[in-house]
This record gives C-alpha cells, sequence and structure tokens, in this order.
C-alpha cells in the first residue's frame, strides 16, 4: 500500500492574531537613539530569548529532542516539492510539535509567559538574526512543516556524516586514533603536525 501523498502540510498553528512589532537589528550606538518603547521591548526580548536558551539546553530538553530526532530523522529523505511529502513525514511533525508544546509549557508556566510571548518574541529574534541561537529553529520548527522538515534533514544529514580517513593528512589521521586518556602522547602528535 502506497503511502498517501500531500503537496503543502497545513500549519500547526494559526498566526499570531495581531501585527508583531519588528524589532529591527539594532548597534550600541543605534540603542541610545531608540525610542523608549523599542528599547523595552528588545530588554523583554533580550530577557526571554536567554532564559529560553538556557531552557533548551537543559538536560530535560536536549534528552528528550536528541531521543525523538535519532528516532524519527533517518526516515526523512529530500522530495521535490512537485510530488509531494509523504503523509508520514507530517505525522512526525505533529508528534514533534506536540513534544516541544509539552516541553515549553513548563518554561512558559515556570516564567510566567504566554505562548503569544515566547513565539512572537522568538519571531522578532530571528527576524533581527536568524542564526543567533540553536533554541529559535527547535520552537520555530513547531510552527512551520518547512522549517520542521528542513530541521530533520539538516540532522539526518549530521548522523550520516562518516570520518573519512582518506581525506586527511597522515599526521592527522594517526593522531585521530590515538588514546586522549594519554594526555602526552596526545599533546607530543598534536605539537608534530605543526612544527
Amino acid at each position: 500500500m502506497e503511502a498517501k501523498k500531500i503537496k503543502k502540510a497545513p500549519p500547526a498553528k494559526t498566526e499570531a492574531k495581531h501585527e508583531i512589532k519588528k524589532v529591527p537589528p539594532v548597534k550600541e550606538e543605534e540603542e541610545e537613539k531608540m525610542d523608549p518603547e523599542t528599547k523595552k521591548l528588545m530588554e523583554e526580548d533580550i530577557k526571554l530569548i536567554s532564559k529560553l536558551e538556557m531552557y533548551c539546553t537543559s538536560a530535560k530538553f536536549t534528552e528528550a529532542l536528541n531521543g525523538f530526532i535519532s528516532e524519527k530523522a533517518a526516515s526523512f529523505d529530500v522530495v521535490e516539492e512537485e510530488k509531494g511529502h509523504p503523509h508520514e513525514y507530517y505525522i512526525v511533525y505533529m508528534q514533534y510539535t506536540k513534544m516541544i508544546d509539552s516541553l515549553l509549557e513548563e518554561f512558559v508556566t515556570e516564567n510566567k509567559y504566554t505562548d503569544e510571548q515566547v513565539y512572537e518574541c522568538c519571531m522578532r529574534v530571528k527576524d533581527a538574526d536568524p542564526q543567533c541561537l540553536s533554541c529559535l529553529d527547535y520552537v520555530l520548527a513547531t510552527t512551520e512543516y518547512n522549517e520542521f522538515y528542513n530541521l530533520m534533514l539538516d540532522h539526518k544529514s549530521m548522523m550520516n556524516w562518516e570520518y573519512k580517513e582518506t581525506t586527511l593528512s597522515p599526521e592527522f589521521a594517526s593522531m585521530m586514533k590515538l588514546d586522549w586518556t594519554k594526555k602526552e602522547e596526545a599533546q607530543t602528535s598534536v605539537h608534530s603536525i605543526y612544527s
């Protein structure tokens, strides 16, 4: 039985009920000239996103995330947009969304934020600097199927990366085989490469 194909997965969450106020990237000298409301919003975003990044690096969050991704990412493949994605991908996306939402509920409750505040903050930070923090990728992957799909492909690619001795110099390849618990041997090998 062939799996059903879907052209585009519907968004898991509805768009914010009102327009998100954007805070553009700011240089330090421009920050002083910023209007008080925007400056306050930026400071609140920094505070929230810092707490979120700390939470997303906690053992509880990373263990759940790593377990899910190691189990599911291998089944994802690059799919031509015209062919549509297998329905199974969307099912995994919904499972991911449920898991992350459950984990973030603890963060939201503990820090007395609303889901909307966290989402809007993440969107503002992403708009200002898309590569800013890793927590943004994991959180925003719950709001857009394509973000999730790309996240899974990235992780699959990392999981499939293999160390290839043939591409390394003989000295570096031999160093990679060292017993790194023998500190002196490792240091001598590293120094010999650079001398």
